[in-house]
């Protein structure tokens, strides 16, 4: 009997016994947590921490005063667009070391540029953007170009808060539009369809989105004719052409990610074409891919990393980032300039998560204020400040 035991023998057993307890419970707490894969598996994919320079090289060039304020994305080999210099449609082409300015149309209205929305390319024959209550679209071809006024409702003051491309070769665009009442009354919100491929636009009816006054747009992206608008809780809901609301993975997808905050609803962009889309969270950079019957969510980087910004290239293939060094800051503790690198990503389908590994560009981004667009033939993506043009070309870095 354990009375009986010498005072060794005791002292042994109480020391098994608590051997044994610990064990029951590193087994019982610490095991589940070692092997919980969640926490491991939402680790990032990538880190753009002490990423080599790629041979991509930076070229600068000296640009005209304001031509920030009005470049954007033309289907014209080694050019882009403009319309803030001289009341003009412009265009703006690469030749070797220098930059050539063209102007393509003068004076075709009081005020040709100003505070404009630009489209991505949509057409090899059409440029447009939406300025105040009218819309755009300029033939390339002939020079021709035509105005048409946007309205909500009539006989108020209205302004074109968004307009995205829904079906771009029978021009077809989707426009929102916040619309002022009047008397002291909040503005109201619509979306609307045109459809400018006949003699006369087709509209579709108002949709009123809200009828408060809205944080953020509430267009987000479209996506092969789904229309994606947020709510006024700031959730993602998917509209057809016809403005009826369906189902799309891509809406369960965003609203159950718990990492996804009302502050970062802007930083959307779905890829033209394949099934997936990247969003900056509060924490990380995601890839939503419904590539699969179901879909997945991946996290990329850290989003305090990415800067939270985002650009797919026109043809889909790379998309570029914004990453902020936070160990390089200035004297008030802000990130420099040089702490705004380009951070380059090719895009693989054969990947689950789509983004291949990382690249590092040289120069950097400019950070705040600057505006960002693509050349064609060859691909280079520009980053334009008020005097001066940064250039990375991707096609063939020994192009310019």
């Amino acid at each position: 009997m354990m009375n009986n035991l010498p005072q060794k023998d005791t002292i042994k057993c109480y020391f098994w016994k608590n051997i044994a307890f610990y064990l029951l419970f590193s087994i019982t707490f610490f095991i589940p947590i070692i092997g919980n894969g969640d926490e491991k598996a939402m680790r990032p994919i990538y880190s753009f921490e002490g990423l080599k320079l790629d041979v991509i090289p930076k070229q600068e060039y000296k640009v005209k005063d304001d031509l920030k304020y009005g470049v954007f994305n033309v289907p014209i080999d080694n050019s882009i667009g403009v319309n803030s210099l001289k009341n003009a449609f412009s265009l703006l082409t690469f030749k070797k070391k220098k930059l050539s300015y063209k102007t393509v149309k003068k004076g075709f209205s009081k005020w040709v540029g100003g505070d404009c929305e630009f489209l991505p390319i949509f057409s090899r024959e059409y440029i447009g953007w939406a300025q105040m209550r009218r819309f755009l679209l300029f033939n390339l071809k002939d020079k021709s170009h035509q105005y048409y006024g946007i309205r909500a409702m009539p006989k108020r003051w209205e302004n074109i808060r968004d307009v995205q491309v829904l079906d771009g070769e029978n021009k077809k665009f989707v426009f929102e539009i916040e619309s002022h009442p009047g008397g002291g009354k909040p503005s109201e919100y619509y979306l609307k369809i045109y459809d400018f491929s006949g003699k006369k636009p087709k509209t579709s009816t108002n949709f009123l989105l809200q009828d408060t006054v809205l944080p953020q747009r509430s267009l987000a992206a479209v996506y092969r004719g789904i229309i994606f608008l947020f709510n006024e809780n700031n959730k993602l809901e998917a509209y057809t052409e016809d403005l009826k609301q369906t189902h799309h993975p891509m809406v369960d997808l965003y609203n159950n990610n718990s990492d996804i905050d009302d502050e970062f609803i802007d930083l959307f962009d779905i890829h033209p074409t394949l099934p997936f889309a990247v969003i900056c969270g509060e924490t990380k950079l995601w890839v939503f891919s419904w590539k699969n019957d179901q879909p997945e969510e991946f996290p990329i980087a850290y989003s305090h990393q990415t800067g939270m910004m985002q650009y797919f290239s026109p043809d889909g293939k790379w998309i570029v980032l914004n990453y902020r060094d936070y160990d390089k800051k200035n004297i008030d503790g802000y990130s420099n300039i040089e702490s705004n690198q380009v951070i380059l990503m090719p895009v693989n389908e054969n990947l689950p998560y789509f983004l291949d590994h990382p690249i590092r560009m040289s120069g950097h981004n400019e950070g705040i204020g600057v505006k960002r667009v693509w050349t064609t033939n060859p691909l280079s993506f520009n980053v334009v400040s008020s005097k001066k043009l940064i250039r990375w070309v991707i096609d063939n870095p020994h192009q310019g």
